[in-house]
């Protein structure tokens, strides 16, 4: 960021002084037109009203490779643009798919067979990142009740669904993070979606923090369906683990410090499960995966308290 001087002038009661020419040829700001000033207490960021009807259009082609076309979809997605021209053939048209089932508002308008036009519906000023994290956070809380069920009560086509709801967090995860990427930038979306500075950095490690517990409840899910029976020696362990979670996210919505203290108290009191007695290898390393997401959620849990006690201060 350059850094330029400028004097102060009093013109009545009003502290003046003028925008750099360089700045506003930039940035097309015309006599008349609208400045949004952020102020903090020793700072003011001057910023440009934000056109969101300006189109940014990506062209990819050449990638073959289905995972790699899939994830520099998503990497346009996250960066704001707002059409994707997309040429590939073959196998790489999969990639296509699978990127936009993991895409709000990414939809093809058009398939030439050489090319394929991705449009971008996602109007950032309708959002509250806030309220987006509490749907994303209430799908895991959901999928956490699913798996104490099926670890007390073996249910096979539960946990088929608990396996299929990860995606839908997916899907919340990127739409927020296009939106966190977009509060950055400028100051009036940030404003419209009641988002400020010194939240952004702890609702980004938060909301990755909530994409990972989702995706160690999905590999959870998975490995029990695989054992194909109940686990009760778990089943305390877990709804332990779970409570500690939400918990934490309740400490984070409320900025309440106290929530956060209960947090670190909760874990350091919880005491590991005991050994479960089975004689089948695999079955014991399907069984040691659940208990080590049990624990990696516990330390999620952790540093969502950590960060809500930093921001109550």
């Amino acid at each position: 960021m350059k850094r330029v001087a400028r004097k102060v002038f009093v013109s009545g009661s009003s502290y003046i002084i003028s925008l750099p020419k360089e700045w506003v040829i930039e940035n097309s700001i015309e006599p008349g037109d609208t400045v949004f000033v952020n102020i903090g207490k020793r700072v003011l960021i001057v910023s440009p009203e934000t056109e969101i009807s300006e189109r940014k259009e990506a062209l990819i082609e050449g990638e073959r490779n289905p995972s790699m076309l899939s994830r520099k979809i998503i990497s346009y997605y996250l960066a704001g643009y707002t059409r994707i021209m997309v040429k590939t053939e073959g196998q790489g048209r999969s990639g296509i798919v699978s990127a936009l089932k993991s895409l709000i508002g990414a939809e093809i308008l058009e398939d030439s067979g050489e090319s394929v036009w991705i449009e971008i519906f996602v109007d950032e000023k309708r959002f509250k990142i806030s309220e987006l994290l509490e749907k994303m956070a209430n799908t895991v809380y959901s999928m956490m009740d699913d798996f104490q069920r099926c670890i007390t009560e073996f249910d096979r086509e539960r946990l088929e669904i608990l396996i299929q709801r990860e995606q839908e967090v997916d899907r919340l995860y990127f739409l927020i993070l296009r939106l966190l990427k977009s509060a950055i930038r400028f100051s009036d979306i940030a404003d419209s979606m009641g988002t400020y500075p010194k939240e952004i950095l702890g609702m980004r490690i938060v909301l990755k923090n909530v994409e990972r517990v989702a995706d160690h409840l999905y590999v959870m899910a998975d490995n029990l369906n695989e054992y194909g029976r109940e686990i009760p020696e778990l089943s305390g362990f877990s709804e332990k683990s779970f409570r500690a979670f939400r918990v934490a996210m309740n400490s984070f919505f409320k900025i309440d410090q106290d929530l956060s203290r209960e947090v670190f108290e909760m874990i350091e009191s919880l005491e590991l499960p005991g050994m479960v007695d089975v004689k089948d290898t695999e079955d014991m390393l399907r069984i040691r995966r659940i208990e080590d997401g049990l624990e990696r959620i516990l330390g999620y849990s952790e540093d969502i308290a950590e960060i809500t006690m930093n921001l109550s201060v």
